[in-house]
């Protein structure tokens, strides 16, 4: 830091006529200058020159324990951080230890009340911090040398230092634990490509419903890397290994290969949507899916591919599914369907070999409460089946009602020759039962309804329900 006060002997020169000079000293010592604009004689009388150098001096001193605490100053010290990542100014404590042979140290600490910091890129955000602080030392060198930078805001906690090239442009700041409440443990590295920053998250957890890629447009970097142990998107379902790289320049916003809780190997693509990302899954065992998602344990082979759209409240995806060529084995709800309609050989088929089937289909709404299911459709030539109702988490139970069809491949000629006349949907066909399954899933209560099979597909209405979701 230089104090410098022009020359003209107190009555001549102010700050314009040594403004090179005051540049040349700049670019020669790498120092702060800070010029003083004292009174001059004969408007100002002596000792008002002495006094106004005084008083600058005093005053300099007094606030070099002060630094302002906004993106300018993080420039000063060199530290390129994303855009609009830290906004807000908030007066911090700034202490140099003066030292002829070694590089001065310094130590930043202030209190963070107020400001406002932003990770668009992860869609979190903190816009009025109620109690936070920023502690940060490191030595002036040539770079400077940044060794510790912490942060605590609210429910936010980072600590981690900052890296620099040989000739002073920012490198890297790690972090190797940044934690957010419950939901967010993991490292953080933040880098520049020549194109773009770059930030990599590594091992840990995250919970996809709190933590959102790609929900703002407003993102500070350009690139996300993702290694994670954990990425969990429902209360019983987690993505385990986790590998993506996203790119946010793009609407389709990467590719994504992990495991079903630590299962069964998935697959799929990232993209922006109004709410959120949208998830693409796809798995070439669609049985093993299921089974290590803990929905269904009695599904073998297939492919399955889902797409989960998040709507606006936390915690709510619309999806649709397709799954081809699978069989269902050993299922108690619908050998008990199978049974309710006296056909055996079907019941026989399922407790060996399986009912195969081509394809099932359909609409779901997931929810904290459970999941809704919407013109499921299974079909296959030894039957057709439609589903349509409410899995409670909570209670464990299920709420569906639909209709079976024996025989679908001669039976479902009539639905895909005529429409609705003769079904409503996929799975149905012209001698068709509708049928209601209520209670806990290991021995729901299975009804069918006798007089619906000569009932055609547009009128079997009249024998099925609205079904209320859980909470109702």
């Amino acid at each position: 830091l230089i104090i410098y006060f022009h020359g003209g002997g107190f009555v001549m020169g102010d700050l314009e006529s040594h403004d090179l000079v005051c540049r040349h000293l700049c670019k020669q010592t790498n120092a702060t200058i800070i010029a003083v604009d004292y009174k001059l004689a004969p408007e100002h009388k002596f000792p008002a020159a002495i006094t106004d150098t005084i008083d600058s001096i005093t005053e300099i001193k007094r606030r070099a324990y002060e630094f302002n605490i906004d993106q300018n100053s993080f420039d000063i010290f060199n530290i390129k951080l994303p855009q609009n990542m830290f906004l807000g100014s908030a007066a911090a404590d700034l202490k140099i230890d003066l030292n002829p042979k070694n590089p001065n140290k310094f130590v930043i600490n202030r209190k963070l009340k107020g400001a406002e910091l932003n990770v668009n890129s992860l869609g979190w955000s903190n816009k009025n911090i109620k109690d936070g602080s920023l502690i940060v030392r490191g030595a002036l060198s040539t770079p400077v040398d940044v060794d510790e930078i912490k942060i605590l805001v609210d429910d936010l906690s980072a600590s981690g230092k900052i890296n620099f090239e040989n000739d002073g442009r920012f490198k890297s700041a790690v972090f190797p634990i940044i934690k957010v409440a419950d939901w967010f443990s993991t490292s953080l590295t933040l880098s520049k490509s020549e194109d773009a920053h770059v930030m990599e998250l590594q091992g840990g957890n995250v919970d996809f419903r709190q933590l959102v890629f790609g929900k703002n447009d407003n993102t500070e970097v350009g690139i996300l890397k993702v290694a994670l142990d954990s990425l969990r998107i429902s209360d019983g379902i987690e993505f385990t290994n986790f590998i993506s790289e996203i790119d946010y320049s793009k609407k389709d916003l990467g590719s994504f290969r992990a495991q079903i809780n630590g299962g069964a190997e998935i697959y799929g693509n990232l993209s922006k949507g109004e709410f959120g990302t949208i998830i693409s899954l796809n798995g070439d065992d669609a049985g093993h899916v299921l089974r290590s998602a803990g929905i269904l344990k009695n599904i073998r082979g297939g492919k399955i591919n889902l797409v989960l759209t998040p709507n606006e409240k936390d915690g709510y995806y619309t999806g649709r599914f397709i799954t081809n060529k699978f069989r269902m084995m050993h299922s108690s709800p619908l050998a008990l369907l199978l049974d309710s309609l006296s056909l055996v050989g079907l019941v026989d088929k399922l407790e060996n070999e399986g009912i195969q089937f081509d394809q099932a289909k359909g609409w779901l709404n997931i929810t904290p409460d459970g999941i809704q299911l919407r013109d499921v459709s299974l079909v296959g030539l030894s039957m057709g089946m439609s589903i349509t109702g409410w899995y409670d988490k909570q209670k464990k139970s299920i709420n569906f009602d639909g209709v079976v069809t024996p025989v679908y491949a001669i039976n479902g000629v009539f639905e895909r020759l005529a429409g609705k006349l003769f079904g409503e949907q996929k799975g149905e066909g012209l001698f068709s039962f509708v049928y209601t399954m209520k209670g806990p899933t290991s021995s729901p209560k299975v009804e069918v309804k006798p007089l619906s099979i000569l009932t055609p597909g547009g009128f079997r209405k009249i024998f099925r329900a609205d079904i209320p979701a859980p909470s109702k």
